[in-house]
């Protein structure tokens, strides 16, 4: 096997002050070893970056606890046994 593709159709959106829905599909090919979690890190310049580690089997997170008025890079990188996949970057204008 080897690591999975990226994660597909990533989409952000900051509803409430401080914080992003993410949602994502499912990698085309997982590298024939199954997506055991997927990494999401928010970062902006001059903030602290924020890290969420989920389940390989969820689709949508939620990140908490950033910064107001403030935009994000926002990457989700998809994860199995053999390694990581390219991250696919966003960036969303956060409340």
């Amino acid at each position: 096997g080897t690591a999975p593709m990226p994660a597909q159709k990533v989409t952000a959106k900051s509803v409430k002050l401080g914080q992003v829905d993410l949602s994502w599909a499912a990698p085309v090919f997982d590298g024939k070893s199954k997506v055991t979690s997927y990494v999401i890190t928010a970062t902006a310049k001059g903030k602290k970056t924020i890290t969420k580690t989920v389940s390989g089997s969820l689709r949508k997170a939620t990140l908490t606890g950033l910064s107001n008025a403030t935009t994000y890079t926002i990457k989700v990188v998809a994860k199995n046994s053999k390694g990581s996949s390219e991250p696919v970057m966003v960036t969303v204008p956060v409340a």
